[in-house]
């Protein structure tokens, strides 16, 4: 009984942050989502995003309804009540500085039990709107997770809420899906740290290109 009531409970609790979110976003920020076709239905997935502000995961969120997303987030923000919130929202800490295997491991397993997780390839917030170089972990992840990847990319959110500022309002934001993306040919192949970077850079030039289109 007890499980079927957090089960209710976690239910309820991302249905109404999401509906939050999305009234939050479109009434200050004219959120504009494009090419929900792109979103696979089912299946483990890797959705791919460039990563300019603390808005990125929530956007994302509320792009994508059809779907239970999870995220990393790091270890500082699960505090109490945040922290159980965070979890509640499908995110898990991973350690900064560090290579976490228990975060990776965990994402992997997500991953291989048919979940779809979100990653930011740039590791970290840019400051300006522009796609920086991807983490070689991005490959190892797409490699060993043997996953299809999704690629979206966020325009604006650097400009709504910029790193080490405050949020500001009545900047149109646009989440764009891209067509997912298909890395068999290269699970064939011995791994190695060039392997993995070389898939990377596939996904960064993907962004890329869809940040041009929508400019």
């Amino acid at each position: 009984m007890r499980k079927f009531i957090n089960k209710i409970m976690f239910f309820i609790i991302i249905w109404v942050g999401r509906f939050i979110c999305i009234i939050f976003f479109k009434l200050f920020y004219f959120l504009k989502v494009k090419n929900k076709k792109y979103i696979p239905k089912d299946g483990g997935l890797i959705i791919v995003a460039n990563h300019s502000s603390f808005y990125d995961p929530p956007l994302i969120g509320c792009a994508i309804l059809n779907r239970n997303l999870k995220f990393m987030a790091r270890d500082t923000l699960f505090k109490p009540i945040w922290g159980q919130f965070l979890k509640w929202m499908g995110a898990f800490p991973i350690k900064r500085g560090v290579v976490d295997r228990t975060a990776y491991n965990t994402l992997i397993n997500y991953i291989k039990n048919g979940e779809a997780v979100v990653f930011f390839p740039e590791g970290t917030r840019n400051t300006d709107g522009v796609i920086k170089e991807g983490k070689p972990g991005t490959g190892m992840l797409i490699y060993n997770s043997k996953a299809r990847v999704l690629p979206v990319y966020i325009h604006n959110s650097w400009k709504a809420w910029p790193r080490g500022k405050f949020p500001r309002l009545f900047v149109p934001v646009t989440v764009d899906f891209g067509n997912v993306m298909d890395f068999t040919e290269y699970f064939s192949k011995e791994p190695s740290k060039e392997l993995y970077i070389e898939i990377t850079e596939k996904v960064i030039e993907r962004l890329r290109d869809m940040q041009k289109n929508i400019i």
